[in-house]
């Protein structure tokens, strides 16, 4: 990464369909780079020390997952190895409500070790650099991610991210394969960052706002579910549209390639009380794009200057 600037990420992500095939070696490599855009997020308690070297079977439960979204400056071209962006950090605001800091553990540029940063916090005023979004019931938080030295972390461009017009382009409905990548409860990596990768299906499209939470049950959010487990940590992780992907359509089959497209953050796990105790529902609510969406573009409002031009790209058409 250099200063503020960060390389897109546009390489295909990978195929998992039941009798397709396997993964190429340019989707496995899509795969590797998505996990390079994914970070761990820990409280700044000073009881524990998430850059020191973690013994085997030692449990550090990170706050959460994020991962690195690009908004582009104006002019910008994918096709360039480098690109101008103004990189925002992307995680759930549950994760980060309260708190004046940060500590971010990200894998350094050879992929050995992993290397931390703390991030002061700053809700408000000229050096502003998290916001949240102007809707008190999204659960989506975004800081400014500046340099961290010896790192050059994966950037997953802004128009990769997708809305509800988007996503009908793409025929992404109940069913359609998705996957995330984030913390694995238990284990983060005893030398250098290691994510899990959970793959399933949306389970649920929903833009009514029917979600509540323990800590407030008096707000409903909007929600997709997926079929898939969430686990303490990963919330925050970006939910991913697997690519390229098998499509019935004009009564044949055909594939459709494109990626890595976001169609929401990871928020919450599903769970029913019963007699004796709480289950979970085996299903993962997000956050939806169209929401993080919103908050880029507000946050592009506020941060874009005549030194650092920012636009707002139009999402890819289908291929």
């Amino acid at each position: 990464m250099k200063g503020t600037f960060g390389r897109a990420l546009v390489v295909g992500t990978l195929l998992i369909t039941a009798g397709v095939g396997t993964a190429t070696a340019q989707e496995q490599e899509g795969l590797h780079n998505l996990q390079e855009a994914v970070l761990f997020i820990y409280n700044f308690d000073g009881l524990s020390d998430p850059c020191a070297e973690q013994a085997p079977g030692q449990t550090l439960l990170p706050a959460g997952t994020g991962f690195l979204v690009g908004i582009p400056k104006k002019g910008a071209s994918l096709d360039k190895e480098r690109w101008e962006a103004l990189n925002i950090l992307i995680t759930a605001k549950h994760v980060v409500t309260g708190k004046d800091r940060i500590v971010v553990r990200l894998n350094r540029a050879d992929n050995t070790r992993f290397t931390c940063r703390t991030i002061p916090l700053k809700w408000d005023g000229r050096e502003q650099n998290s916001f949240l979004s102007q809707k008190p019931e999204v659960d989506i938080a975004g800081i400014v991610f500046r340099q961290v030295p010896d790192t050059d972390p994966n950037v997953i461009p802004y128009q990769y991210v997708l809305d509800q017009k988007s996503m009908n382009a793409r025929q992404v409905e109940e069913g359609t394969d998705v996957f995330t990548i984030g913390y694995l409860f238990g284990y983060s990596g005893q030398k250098k960052n290691y994510t899990v990768k959970k793959f399933g299906k949306i389970a649920l499209l929903t833009e009514e706002n029917w979600w509540t939470t323990e800590s407030n049950p008096s707000l409903p959010e909007k929600a997709y579910l997926v079929d898939l487990q969430n686990v303490p940590g990963l919330s925050g992780a970006p939910m991913i549209l697997q690519s390229p992907r098998l499509l019935i359509m004009n009564n044949s089959l055909s594939f459709r390639r494109g990626g890595p497209y976001v169609i929401g953050v990871v928020k919450g796990l599903a769970t029913v009380h019963v007699s004796g105790g709480v289950i979970s529902e085996g299903v993962t609510a997000i956050e939806p794009g169209s929401e993080l969406k919103a908050l880029l573009q507000q946050i592009a409002s506020l941060k874009s200057s005549a030194s650092l031009p920012l636009e707002l790209p139009e999402t890819p058409a289908p291929k």
